[in-house]
């Protein structure tokens, strides 16, 4: 090994130093690079384990050490967002793992008692909010009064909860099985107390007769018992007394509409209505 002794300036050259038992570098790395041991006494310089950075705030993947002595970070599958928003695969809060997916409107959480929580159907025993959505017609409207027409509830009167939603806003049809104005759209997995009645209408004459029944629009289902409408013999217009109800237990695993429906009205009874609602309750 060649040695070279600069004894002006006190420099020692040699293509390899050795200080101690620890063999130094003989080559520069790059800026911002480490001296690291390989624990045998050599020395090198090596990149430094860091993730990289974004150079403005963004949201990114939050950094771990790697398991390798605490000495590397790395990636993990959580992210952050400048506004401090964590995503996370799942979640454990000390002794207890979460859901980390939705499930049904209307369920609940539940512990298995042995730290896992998961979401479960409400059964009868348990006390839930009582979802309610009352409508109304305030309006006179002769259409779409014939057999087989349903009624167009077409004015929110009160809602409470996610389970009952009443549609005022979708162009009126009698098809089935398709959104229209009037229709009531239920959750499943709950069952519901469907109330509705007329309270002005307008009838043929004083011995105009029809029926009005509740019934599962998508699948044309009869709910409940139909109520038969008798003159009494005054004129029309009549303030009438039609009030009806139906229970309705929706397990079909999807959200179903129902409907106040016309079923029959001979020689166009029934004219037409000027007042009307109905009051939807969930009763599980």
């Amino acid at each position: 090994m060649a040695v070279v002794y600069d004894f002006n300036t006190v420099n020692l050259s040699s293509s390899t130093i050795k200080c101690g038992n620890l063999l130094l570098p003989t080559t520069d790395g790059s800026s911002g690079d480490l001296i690291t041991t390989d624990g045998l006494g050599n020395l090198t310089l090596t990149v430094p384990p860091f993730v990289v950075g974004p150079v403005s705030a963004t949201t990114n993947d939050l950094c771990l050490f790697n398991n390798n002595s605490g000495k590397e970070i790395t990636s993990s599958t959580a992210t952050c967002t400048p506004l401090g928003d964590l995503t996370v695969s799942s979640l454990i809060n000390g002794a207890l793992t979460y859901p980390n997916t939705d499930s049904t409107a209307g369920y609940l959480l539940s512990t298995d008692g042995s730290g896992v929580i998961s979401f479960i159907a409400p059964s009868s025993d348990v006390d839930i909010q009582t979802n309610q959505a009352f409508s109304e017609v305030i309006s006179v409207y002769s259409t779409n009064v014939s057999s087989g027409d349903h009624i167009k509830f077409n004015v929110d009167g009160f809602t409470n909860g996610s389970l009952i939603t009443v549609d005022l806003t979708t162009t009126y049809t009698n098809t089935a099985n398709v959104a229209s104005l009037g229709r009531i759209s239920l959750v499943t997995g709950h069952s519901y107390l469907l109330e509705g009645s007329l309270d002005l209408i307008s009838i043929k004459d004083h011995v105009a007769t029809f029926t009005v029944q509740w019934y599962n629009s998508d699948d044309n289902v009869a709910l409940g018992n139909p109520f038969v409408y008798l003159a009494d013999g005054e004129d029309h217009p009549k303030i009438c007394n039609v009030n009806l109800k139906a229970y309705y237990n929706n397990t079909s695993g999807s959200t179903k509409r129902v409907e106040l429906r016309i079923t029959n009205n001979p020689s166009s009874n029934l004219r037409s209505i000027t007042r009307a609602s109905t009051n939807i309750k969930t009763i599980t």
